[in-house]
């Protein structure tokens, strides 16, 4: 069944590129460790458990580590990564999905992913790009600026710099329009003056333009 899905995606660039990014761009029937940074609350790593892979978690929202750990079952390492007392060479894979951008010392935490991944391991991280065509477009209204949440936003080349001071050899930097919906749609109703208090996929899957909660800020 599943491979008759992908294959069925594989169809439409747009569905096989939110697919891809589901599973943070790794294959499938893996056996090999696999760390997600700012886990939440687990489901990501609950998916790729499923796939295969031998998955380990670490997040410090005490609750949202809670329900990973207790509802899933899922080892969670509570508080940041530099905290997590880790042994070295452990991982095969180590993921940061929309995390970097909310930490306060993103270079010492590359640099501690680093030290946590084995030789020719891999680290995946999705974030923001501020050369965007939303960031562009929207300028102040950009979703992803997100202050106070968001503390560091990076271009390509800022985040490759950052990485090379880390000492990881960049291999892939890519664009991905897996969000892009999403961006547009509450870009969208920032620049109306729409204050999306609560979180805006709330206001979204009630369907774009029909906001029932907004209010003008």
């Amino acid at each position: 069944m599943g491979k008759r899905v992908g294959r069925v995606l594989s169809q439409f660039p747009p569905l096989r590129e939110m697919a891809a990014a589901r599973v943070m761009w790794l294959e499938y029937d893996s056996r090999q460790r696999l760390l997600d940074v700012g886990c939440g609350n687990g489901k990501f790593l609950v998916c790729m458990r499923n796939m295969g892979w031998k998955v380990a978690g670490v997040e410090p929202d005490a609750q949202a580590a809670a329900v990973a750990q207790h509802q899933y079952g899922i080892q969670i390492h509570p508080g940041p990564l530099e905290q997590a007392g880790l042994p070295e060479d452990s991982f095969d894979v180590v993921t940061m999905n929309h995390v970097i951008e909310h930490l306060s010392e993103p270079l010492a935490t590359l640099v501690e992913c680093r030290r946590v991944m084995k030789n020719n391991a891999r680290l995946v991280v999705v974030t923001p790009n501020t050369e965007s065509w939303g960031c562009r477009i929207f300028g102040s209204a950009w979703l992803h600026w997100d202050t106070p949440r968001h503390l560091f936003l990076f271009s390509p080349q800022a985040l490759r710099a950052c990485a090379e001071q880390a000492q990881l050899r960049v291999e892939k930097l890519f664009i991905t329009a897996s969000l892009a919906w999403e961006t547009y749609a509450a870009s969208s109703l920032f620049r109306q003056g729409v204050m999306l208090s609560g979180g805006y996929r709330n206001y979204l899957r009630r369907g774009f333009g029909r906001c029932r909660e907004a209010r003008p800020g």
